[in-house]
């Protein structure tokens, strides 16, 4: 590790973001998820990036249209501008004609995330490095060990606070913080749509990919290659409308495809990582050829298949508090919160949740600190997808900007522990 990187994380108020990829914004840039759905999302950065993505045309308030049926068996958004930025920040309550998106080209969200961040002298922005242990004793984070994974270099990493922003809880794991995977049982939370058994079923995942308009109309047949006898049966699920992608249109007029889910979530996780990708890549060319073959899209062709698998589950803190289904309903917490979300309880692929699907919420509900504060350390917190959720319930939670907004929350906990060399 070169001196003047090692010199820097020696300064006492150096601020240091390990990103393990070459670019910011996880799920939403990486992943190909680029568009905002509907949703409370409260006062924030969200503004910032917006403002500048409509500003420079790199992103647009969008609205579906038609309707979901056996000719356009997936929903469809297309950017109208015709409303504000401000009509993307509501779900809860309203008729589907009323809700707006806002889609926007990865890159540039990345780009603007990371001139907004670098804008404070104190941050260390660290790209393609690693997490690869923890040190802790007596309930305290002491240091990290981060690998580059250009060049294989490690280093430790001492600090007074920490915060787990990763979706897998990855360093709450490491510190073996108690977490939870799959469905909770009735009796673990008393949810009223839980099963009466817990399993190990999680939310399903989506390969998402690009599509860019070409000159000419020419038929399109699904590489060789990925052709695979589990993608035909799959594909039974495409032509009896059992499944219905998401098909969002970018500024420039490509579309982003959302193939929601594309694999069950306990599948994804019980695969091998050359295995899941295999039949990601499988599904993935054989409902484009689908859609050029029978739903006219034979001008289109895919440009980009996004490296980042969209996960929409995996591991879940169990912290302070562990917000469940009865929380939302009741919006029990009022005070002392995070951030409100409104999205709906929303779980794709094989689930034994009662009414699983789509439950959509009448107003928002409050996220409470508790949630990424684990039970075990005083100086961490887990802001992401995987703080202390229910499953259920954090089929709601999960959506970008709620998270954005909750580790927006998270980070005013840090900076007044450090402020008050408190702990959490």
């Amino acid at each position: 590790m070169c001196s003047s990187l090692l010199s820097l994380l020696k300064e006492k108020e150096t601020v240091i973001l390990i990103e393990q990829y070459n670019q910011l914004g996880g799920t939403s840039t990486i992943g190909g998820v680029n568009t905002w759905e509907p949703g409370v999302a409260g006062k924030g950065i969200h503004y910032q990036l917006a403002k500048h993505l409509l500003e420079t045309k790199q992103g647009g308030v969008s609205q579906s249209i038609g309707s979901v049926n056996r000719e356009t068996p997936y929903g469809f958004s297309t950017i109208t501008n015709k409303d504000s930025y401000e009509s993307t920040l509501k779900r809860s309550g309203l008729t589907k004609d009323k809700w707006r998106r806002f889609t926007f080209e990865p890159d540039a969200m990345a780009v603007t995330m990371e001139t907004i961040l670098t804008t404070y002298p104190n941050l260390l922005l660290l790209y393609q490095h690693q997490l690869m242990d923890v040190s802790y004793h007596k309930g305290h984070i002491d240091s990290v060990i981060i690998k580059n994974r250009e060049t294989n270099e490690k280093v430790i990493v001492k600090g007074s606070y920490f915060a787990d922003c990763t979706g897998d809880i990855v360093l709450a794991r490491m510190a073996d913080c108690e977490t939870n995977l799959g469905e909770d049982s009735f009796d673990l939370y008393q949810e009223p749509s839980a099963p009466i058994n817990s399993s190990p079923n999680i939310n399903g995942v989506t390969q998402v990919f690009r599509l860019q308009q070409t000159t000419k109309k020419k038929p399109y047949k699904m590489p060789l290659l990925y052709h695979h006898e589990s993608t035909r049966k799959w594909m039974k699920k495409i032509s009896e409308y059992k499944l219905v992608p998401s098909i969002n249109q970018y500024p420039n007029g490509d579309l982003c495809v959302n193939l929601l889910p594309t694999m069950d979530g306990n599948e994804y996780m019980n695969l091998l990582k050359e295995d899941r990708q295999f039949f990601l890549n499988s599904r993935t060319f054989a409902y484009f050829e689908f859609l050029a073959t029978h739903k006219g899209f034979e001008s289109k062709r895919i440009s980009h298949i996004f490296k980042m698998v969209g996960v929409r589950e995996s591991y879940r803190l169990i912290g302070r508090t562990v917000l469940t289904e009865n929380n939302i309903y009741q919006d029990t917490y009022t005070e002392n919160i995070l951030c409100q979300a409104d999205h709906a309880l929303d779980i794709h692929g094989k689930s034994n949740v009662k009414g699983k699907g789509i439950v959509e919420l009448n107003k928002p509900y409050g996220i409470p600190k508790e949630c990424v504060l684990t039970k075990e350390f005083d100086n961490l917190v887990v802001a992401s997808r995987g703080s202390s959720f229910s499953h259920i319930v954090a089929s709601s939670c999960r959506l970008t900007r709620t998270m954005m907004a909750m580790g927006e929350g998270a980070g005013k906990l840090l900076y007044q522990a450090y402020l008050h060399n408190q702990e959490l």
